[in-house]
């Protein structure tokens, strides 16, 4: 994005800064998710985040919602086709895959369908959505008690037991991966800021830090993160 440039900076690590003044209210980046789940608690479309009165349920798993044939073929393209028959099973078992679990077999499908296109080189990867990008996400994992280490282990299992073996990761990347959506994960919000879902944006997970007075606000359109400032921010000065 022009205006923004990345630093590594004492005590705050990666940065995202600006290199030009923004002013408040301007938007300073906006992200399509590497992953996202919506809830079915919600009226809302699976595949694009926006409220609709008639949702058409997918025919075969039953489990995932659109607001129409055009987003139901995206998400078939996507991640869909593959994850369809699993959440058709796990249904008929009777059980519910927890939002986080289902996040992460997204994540892993993702993964092996970007593997796939690279090696035969059908799609273009653009950076900033590329797998690779999950293993700089911070895990805080030696600071999690061992009680949450264990769930997330027990969790790993689960997963790997309804997890296609050509996109499976070992338990122990798995959990990696857990540890690192417990602090990665932002709350997909409508307009007027209830929680919809859950996703993750690989740039703003890895560059864009906590702050106790921060000048920017993260917002959504649908399932697309919006970073728009809320106080002016002078060239130079890092976007919290």
């Amino acid at each position: 994005t022009q205006g923004l440039n990345v630093e590594l900076r004492n005590g705050r690590g990666r940065c995202l800064v600006t290199t030009k003044p923004i002013q408040p209210g301007e938007i300073i980046l906006t992200q399509e998710p590497y992953a996202f789940v919506m809830s079915l608690q919600t009226e809302v479309c699976n595949e694009c985040g926006i409220e609709a009165q008639s949702l058409k349920r997918c025919a075969y798993c039953k489990h995932v919602r659109y607001c129409g044939v055009g987003c139901q073929r995206r998400a078939w393209k996507q991640t869909h086709s593959k994850e369809c028959p699993l959440l058709k099973k796990i249904h008929e078992d009777g059980r519910v895959l927890p939002p986080t679990l289902h996040l992460t077999l997204q994540m892993l499908l993702k993964r092996h369908h970007q593997r796939a296109s690279e090696e035969g080189k059908h799609v273009e990867i653009k950076p900033w959505d590329h797998y690779s990008l999950i293993s700089l996400l911070e895990t805080h994992r030696k600071e999690l008690p061992q009680d949450r280490l264990l769930q997330f282990a027990q969790m790993a299992t689960l997963l790997g037991s309804i997890t296609p073996p050509e996109c499976q990761a070992n338990p122990e990347e798995t959990t990696d991966i857990l540890s690192s959506l417990s602090c990665n994960v932002h709350s997909i919000c409508d307009a007027e800021v209830r929680p919809v879902g859950i996703g993750l944006y690989l740039v703003i997970s890895l560059l864009v830090n906590h702050s106790c007075a921060p000048n920017a606000v993260l917002l959504f359109k649908g399932t697309t993160a919006v970073l728009r400032a809320t106080a002016p921010i002078p060239a130079g000065a890092e976007i919290s």
